[in-house]
């Protein structure tokens, strides 16, 4: 039996709402996903798609999130991937992730 997938990550008691701004110009897509944080109930890892011959590290797009959202909602962790998994409709199989 897996877990079911939340819309809210928690942090610190508060939920974070599991979304990421795709508004850089180097991310064409972006999803979000709660891991096992044993301080925070779970630490927030971004699972980025960047545009075709688009370069950005790790540290830029925590430093462009940082400077628009709260911080508790800004990601630790950015993972970056080819493709993500889709269903049927498109929609991101974040449980895959």
């Amino acid at each position: 039996m897996t877990a079911p997938v939340v819309p809210h990550v928690p942090r610190w008691g508060a939920p974070a709402s599991p979304t990421l701004p795709c508004c850089r110009s180097a991310v064409s897509d972006a999803a979000v996903v709660g891991v096992p944080d044993p301080v925070r109930d779970q630490a927030i890892k971004a699972d980025v798609l960047l545009e075709d011959g688009a370069a950005a590290t790790a540290d830029e797009l925590i430093a462009w999130c940082r400077s628009r959202l709260s911080p508790f909602k800004v990601p630790e962790v950015v993972e970056f991937r080819a493709t993500f998994p889709r269903t049927s409709v498109g929609k991101i199989q974040k449980h895959l992730l």
